[in-house]
């Protein structure tokens, strides 16, 4: 069994389980900037993933819903 290293790799969601993004964290987005719970594998099966902080550019999509009046 090995652990899965993370911090500082871009993201993967076979490895990775992204519970927060980061905007503003100066690294590139979808990179990992930290690691709450380490993951592991055998050979090349997870056994679980690494739940990680994921940079993000912090730039929400507008929402252009309208109202009916």
């Amino acid at each position: 069994m090995t652990p899965i290293e993370s911090i500082g790799k871009a993201f993967d969601p076979r490895e990775h389980e992204a519970v927060l993004t980061v905007p503003d964290s100066g690294k590139p987005d979808g990179e990992v900037v930290a690691e709450m719970q380490r993951g592991y594998r055998v050979r090349d099966r997870v056994l679980r993933p690494s739940m990680v902080a994921v940079a993000g550019s912090g730039n929400a999509a507008d929402d252009t819903t309208s109202e009916v009046n």
